[in-house]
Order: C-alpha cells, then structure tokens, then sequence
C-alpha cells in the first residue's frame, strides 16, 4: 500500500495519506496528483475504476465532485486494494450518515482521518471491516460524550460549592 488519495475533481487536495518513500516530499506528492487527476479527467466515463500509473496500479472511486484513490505497488493485490477503497468510502459514508460531497468531507476532515487511519496505518492494513470501524468510532464517540457530561458535571458542582462557601463568608 502506497497511499490512500481523496482529491477533488479539479485536484485540489481533501486528505491524503502516503507510505511511499517516492512520494515522501511535498513536491513529488502534487505532481504525482495533479498528474493523477489529469489522467483520470482524460479516461471516459463509465470506464474501468483502475489504471496503471507511473508505477503504481491505482484504483479508484467518482463522486460528484471528488475522488478516493488508492495507490499499490505493481506487485500489489488489484482486489485488495480495491477493498480497501470500498472500506474506506463505505466506513466515511456511515460515519458522516449523508450523501458524500467535497464540501462534507471537508467540514468532517477529522472523521476522514480516523476512517484512513483506521484502515491503513503506514501502509500496513490494519481493518477491512467497515461495520467494525463505525462500531469502534461510535464506541469513542460514546466515550467522548460520557467525559465530557462528567467534566460539565464536575464543574457545575464546582461553581455551586463556590457559590455556596462565598455566601457563607458574607
């Protein structure tokens, strides 16, 4: 696994996570994107959601307005990948409960990186399961509130006791 790309249809970035050493450099990353989205703009529609590129096989997804690739050595497993890619939209498109848009993806950009991170971590698969990715975020969310209902609780009783001893004094 090489990288996992959400880029919008005129290239501009979403989320992009890279495990190749190739692409380590900021510069090397958007030409290779802005090469990518050109030549995913030139291939008809309709057509194959996988390409070779460079020296990559490359899968990918069409929204409306934006792209999920996800890009493996040439050696690399096309069905995997192509897992991993349904993982990956099926895991965000639970999450977020909406139609998927750019815009969407950019107000959620912390789930997208929980979802990416979730599934691949240094281009080691960690989770192909997206029901168990949305079970295990729903549970830290569950969590999340649980703190915070507790912190608002605490508080609360801090201010009342304050309150109170203040009225004492006077």
């Amino acid at each position: 696994m090489n990288g996992i790309l959400i880029l919008e249809n005129a290239g501009g970035r979403i989320a992009t996570k890279y495990f190749d050493s190739d692409l380590a450099t900021k510069e090397a990353q958007l030409t290779f994107e802005e090469q990518l989205t050109e030549k995913v703009a030139a291939m008809p529609q309709g057509g194959p959601d996988a390409l070779l590129f460079r020296d990559y096989v490359v899968m990918y997804k069409c929204y409306q307005d934006f792209r999920v690739f996800v890009v493996g050595t040439l050696d690399e497993n096309e069905l995997l990948l192509t897992t991993v890619l349904t993982t990956l939209c099926d895991t965000i498109r639970s999450l977020l409960k909406k139609e998927l848009t750019s815009q969407l993806l950019t107000e959620h950009f912390d789930v997208v990186l929980l979802a990416m991170d979730d599934i691949v971590d240094d281009g080691m698969l960690l989770d192909l399961d997206a029901d168990a990715i949305v079970a295990r975020e729903a549970q830290r969310e569950l969590a999340s509130d649980d703190q915070s209902v507790e912190h608002s609780l605490a508080s609360a009783l801090a201010l009342a006791r304050d309150q109170f001893l203040k009225s004492m004094r006077s």
